[in-house]
C-alpha cells in the first residue's frame, strides 16, 4: 500500500523540480534543528573567500608572466643565433690575432696585441695584415682564382675593401704652463671614447710631400655611431699591390702624426654565404696623453635576412605568439587600472604611483623599445640597397657598404635583452606571496627595507672612502686603483670576499726581501677588519635578525583561524587546482565539461559574491533587529580576524582580479599588521543562509552541497554560538568563584597574623620593662623570648 502510495506521489510529482526542493532543503533545516543547529561565520567565509580568489588571480598572473618570460627568451635566443655567430667571430679573429711580424730593431715577433705605437701600427698592416686579407694563392700554394682572392677560413670573403681612420688633437690643448713652452713647443690633451670628445682637430692639413691636403670627414652625425675623422680607403679584390703601395706613400706622407694622432683604426667587412651573415671587424689603436697605447679589436656580426631558412620561419611562429601574449597583458594593465579607476573609484596616484604598477610599465615600455629596435634591424634601410657582383657587395650606387650603426643598433638590442630577462627575476619576488610558507622570504626582503637602507648608505660611503684611499695610495702603481671606478670595483670585491691579499700585494710588486709597500699593510688589514669582519657581519646579521623577526611573527598568528588554514595551502595543491581550473573553462568552451565541475570551478567566486551578499543583507537593519533578536542566527565575536570591511558594491572580484593585493588578509601580507576589530562577526544559520540565497542559488546553479563542504574545509562552519557563549561564560563565573575563594582565604590569614602580632607585642613590652635594665643587648632578649616560646611559628615565618 505504501509503495503505491509513493508510486502516485512520485507520478504526481514528476516534472516539478521544486517541489523536490523545498522536500530536501526542509529535510535538512530539520537536521540540522534536531543537531543544534549548525552556523556559518560570515566574516570568515568573505575574508577567506576572497584571499583565495586573489591568491588564484596572482598565481595565474604568475603562470602568465612565466609563459611570457619564457617565450621572450626563447625568442632572443633564436634571434640571436649565437652559435653561428660566435664561430664566424672566432674564425675572424683567429686569422689576424695570430698574424705576427718580426720587429726590425729587437728581432722579436709581434702581434696586433703587442702594437705600442704608430710604427708597429704600420709595421702590422704592411705585412700580416695585408697578406690575411689579401689572398694571392690557395692553401696548395696554386694561384688563387679572381672569386677566391678575397676567400679566407674557406667560407668568409671580405667585400667593401679597407677603410682607416685617424682622428687627431689640437697642439696647445693643454694647460702647460708657459715656462715649459720654451723646451716643448707641443702640447697635446686627452681625448676620450675613441678620439671623438676632446680638443679634436677639424681643419685639413697637408703632408709633408706638399702634394696631397687630407680633408676632415663627417660620415654619420648618429650618437650610436658617430662617424668622422680623416678617412682613407683601400681596394678590395685584386688590389693588393695598389693598397701596399697606398700604404707605403702614406707612411712616408706622415698621414699619421706621432704626437698629434691620439686615435686610429682599420675596418673591414666579411661576409659568410652560407649563414647569410656580416661580420664588421675593428682594428683600433689609441695612444693616451700619457703614452700608453691601447690596441684592440672588436668583431660584430649582424644577419643579412632574418627570415630565410626553416628555422627563422619557426621562429616567426613563436615570434608571433610571444607578441600577442605582450599585447594580452598591456590590455590586462590596461584594464585593470580601468577597473580600478571606474569600479573600485581610486584616483590615477592610487592606481599607477605604486611600485609593482610603475615596475609593470616601465617593463612594458622597454620591451615596446626592444620591439622598435627589432623592427629595424629587421627592416635595415642599408640592406635594401645591396648589390652584389661576381667579387664585392656594395651599395646600389657602388659606394663601400657602412655596418657601423646597424651593428651597433643590432648589439645594442641583445644587450638590452639580456639586461630586461635580468631584471625580470625581480618580479618573482612578488609572487612568493601566492604560498603562506614561501610569503616569508617576500616579507623578510619588506622587513629589511627600513634597516638594510640606512646601513647600506654608510657602507657604500665607506666603501667610497677606502676607495679613494686606495686611488691615493696605489693609483700610480697598480691598474685596480687607476681611477675612482676601478678602486670602487676592487674595494667592492673585496668586501664580498671575491678578492684576497695577492691581488692587491702581487701588482705592487715587493723588494729584495719580498716585502711589499708599507702602504700596503695599512690599507689591506684595516680595510679587512672594518669592511670585513665588522661591516659585512652586521649585514649578515640584520638579515638574519628580519628573517628570525618573520619566522616568530607566523608562529605566533599561526594559531590565529584564519592564518591556520591558509599555511595548510600548499603550492603543489595550488599549481593542480590551478591547472584543473584552467582545463574545466577550456571544456566549458566545447560542451565537454559537466555542470557540476564547472560549479566547484567558480566555487571560489561565488563564495565571495554569497558572502559579501549576507554581509551587506546583516549591515541592513531589519536583518540586523531580525538577528538581534535570535530568529534566524546571532552576532557573536568568535573570530578574531574581522578587520575587513564590508562590501561596498559588487565589483570586488574585479577590482582583485586588477590588483589580486586588494584581496589578501592583512596578516598575510604584512608582519607589522595588527588586528583591527571594528564590529563583530555575523554568524548565521545555514537555514537561514539556504532560504535567504535560494532565489541566488537558482540563479546561478550553486550545489549547496559541495559548497558546504568546502566552507567545512576552511572551518568557516561552526556550533550553535549561543551554546559555546553560555560554556565560556559558566567558565568564567567558575574561575571568577575560586579566584575570590582565595582571595578571602587570603584575608583571614592576614587578620591572624595581625592578631599574632598584637599579642607579641604586648609581650615584647612587658618583658623589655622586666630584663632591660639586667641585658641591655637586644639580642640577648631575643634569643629569651624564642626559648620561652613566645614568639610563634607565624611571627618567626613573618620575621
Amino acid at each position: 500500500m505504501s509503495f503505491c502510495f509513493g508510486l502516485v506521489r512520485r507520478w504526481c510529482c514528476a516534472g516539478s523540480k521544486d517541489l523536490e526542493e523545498t522536500e530536501n532543503q526542509d529535510a535538512e533545516e530539520n537536521e540540522d534543528d534536531e543537531q543544534g543547529g549548525k552556523h556559518l561565520n560570515v566574516t570568515k567565509l568573505f575574508i577567506l573567500s576572497q584571499h583565495q580568489y586573489a591568491t588564484s588571480v596572482l598565481f595565474r598572473d604568475f603562470v602568465r608572466y612565466v609563459v611570457f618570460i619564457v617565450f621572450f627568451a626563447v625568442v632572443v635566443i633564436m634571434q640571436r643565433n649565437a652559435s653561428y655567430s660566435s664561430e664566424m667571430r672566432s674564425a675572424v679573429y683567429n686569422k689576424f690575432m695570430y698574424a705576427i711580424w718580426r720587429a726590425s730593431d729587437t728581432e722579436e715577433l709581434l702581434g696586433w696585441a703587442d702594437a705600442g705605437n704608430w710604427g708597429d701600427f704600420w709595421d702590422w698592416h704592411t705585412g700580416p695584415f695585408t697578406d690575411s686579407y689579401y689572398i694571392d694563392n690557395y692553401d696548395s700554394l696554386q694561384p688563387a682564382g679572381r672569386l677566391d682572392r678575397q676567400l679566407v677560413q674557406t667560407h668568409i670573403v671580405f667585400v667593401g675593401g679597407v677603410r682607416m681612420v685617424q682622428r687627431r688633437v689640437n697642439n696647445g690643448s693643454c694647460t702647460l704652463i708657459n715656462a715649459y713652452s720654451l723646451f716643448d713647443p707641443s702640447c697635446y690633451a686627452q681625448t676620450t671614447w675613441n678620439g671623438i670628445f676632446g680638443s679634436i682637430f677639424h681643419d685639413d692639413f697637408v703632408g709633408t710631400s706638399n702634394t696631397t691636403v687630407y680633408k676632415f670627414e663627417k660620415l654619420s652625425t648618429s650618437l650610436l655611431a658617430w662617424e668622422e675623422g680623416y678617412y682613407q680607403y683601400f681596394p678590395g679584390t685584386g688590389g693588393r699591390d695598389d693598397a701596399a703601395a697606398k700604404m707605403q706613400f702614406l707612411i712616408s706622407d706622415r698621414w699619421l702624426d706621432e704626437r698629434a694622432t691620439s686615435y686610429a683604426r682599420t675596418d673591414i667587412i666579411a661576409f659568410n654565404p652560407n649563414l647569410g651573415m656580416f661580420a664588421q671587424v675593428l682594428f683600433s689603436l689609441e695612444i693616451t696623453a700619457a703614452g700608453q697605447a691601447k690596441p684592440n679589436i672588436e668583431i660584430r656580426t649582424l644577419r643579412l635576412s632574418e627570415y630565410g631558412t626553416d628555422s627563422d620561419n619557426a621562429r616567426l611562429v613563436v615570434e608571433v605568439v610571444f607578441l600577442a601574449i605582450f599585447f594580452s597583458m598591456i590590455f590586462s594593465r590596461i584594464h585593470g587600472a580601468h577597473v580600478l579607476r571606474t569600479a573600485g573609484k581610486k584616483s590615477m596616484r592610487d592606481i599607477f604611483f605604486n611600485g609593482w604598477e610603475i615596475y609593470d610599465w616601465c617593463q612594458m615600455s622597454l620591451v615596446l623599445g626592444l620591439l622598435c629596435v627589432r623592427f629595424y634591424v629587421v627592416f635595415n634601410p642599408e640592406f635594401r640597397s645591396l648589390k652584389f657582383t661576381p667579387w664585392d657587395v656594395t651599395r646600389s650606387d657602388g659606394s663601400r657598404l657602412d655596418l657601423t650603426l646597424s651593428t651597433v643598433i643590432n648589439d645594442g638590442y641583445f644587450t638590452m635583452c639580456g639586461i630586461f630577462m635580468g631584471i625580470s627575476g625581480i618580479k618573482f619576488y612578488r609572487y612568493l606571496r601566492v604560498n603562506a610558507q614561501l610569503s616569508v622570504l617576500t616579507q623578510t626582503v619588506v622587513e629589511l627595507q627600513r634597516a638594510l637602507l640606512n646601513f647600506v648608505v654608510l657602507i657604500v660611503l665607506a666603501n667610497l672612502l677606502w676607495a679613494a684611499a686606495g686611488l691615493v695610495l696605489f693609483g700610480d702603481q697598480s691598474e685596480s686603483f687607476v681611477d675612482l671606478g676601478a678602486a670602487w670595483e676592487f674595494c667592492s670585491l673585496s668586501f664580498l670576499g671575491l678578492l684576497g691579499r695577492s691581488d692587491l700585494f702581487d701588482p705592487l710588486g715587493t723588494d729584495e726581501l719580498y716585502n711589499a709597500p708599507i702602504g700596503a699593510y695599512l690599507f689591506y688589514y684595516p680595510f679587512n677588519f672594518v669592511m670585513v669582519f665588522v661591516a659585512l657581519n652586521i649585514t649578515v646579521s640584520l638579515i638574519m635578525e628580519a628573517y628570525e623577526r618573520v619566522l616568530s611573527h607566523v608562529d605566533t598568528i599561526v594559531n590565529n583561524s584564519v592564518i591556520s588554514v591558509l599555511s595548510k595551502d600548499l603550492l603543489s595543491k595550488q599549481i593542480q587546482n590551478t591547472v584543473w581550473h584552467f582545463w574545466v573553462r577550456c571544456s566549458a568552451l566545447f560542451r565537454t565539461a559537466s555542470k557540476k565541475e564547472l560549479k566547484m570551478a567558480l566555487s571560489v567566486e561565488l563564495s565571495v559574491e554569497i558572502a559579501g551578499a549576507l554581509r551587506r543583507m546583516f549591515q541592513r537593519e531589519q536583518h540586523r533587529v531580525k538577528l538581534d533578536e535570535g530568529e534566524t542566527g546571532g552576532c557573536f565575536g568568535m573570530f578574531g580576524g574581522g578587520g575587513v570591511e564590508g562590501v561596498s558594491d559588487q565589483n570586488l572580484l574585479k577590482e582583485i582580479s586588477a590588483r589580486p593585493e586588494l584581496g589578501f588578509y592583512k596578516l598575510y601580507l604584512s608582519v607589522g599588521a595588527t588586528v583591527v576589530k571594528e564590529q563583530p562577526d555575523c554568524i548565521v544559520r545555514l537555514s537561514w543562509v539556504r532560504r535567504e540565497l535560494a532565489n541566488v542559488g537558482k540563479a546561478k546553479g550553486i550545489d549547496y552541497k559541495d559548497l558546504l563542504k568546502w566552507w567545512e574545509r576552511m572551518d568557516c562552519v561552526c556550533d550553535d554560538p549561543a551554546t559555546l557563549t553560555t560554556a565560556k561564560e559558566q567558565e568564567t563565573h567558575e574561575k571568577n568563584e575560586a579566584a575570590v575563594a582565595s582571595l578571602e582565604g587570603m584575608c583571614r590569614r592576614a587578620a591572624q597574623v595581625r592578631d599574632d602580632m598584637k599579642v607579641l607585642s604586648r609581650k615584647v613590652s612587658a618583658l623589655m620593662d622586666v630584663y632591660l635594665p639586667a641585658h641591655p643587648d637586644p639580642q640577648a632578649i631575643l634569643l629569651l623570648l624564642i626559648t620561652m616560646d613566645h614568639i610563634g611559628p607565624d611571627v618567626t615565618m613573618c620575621g
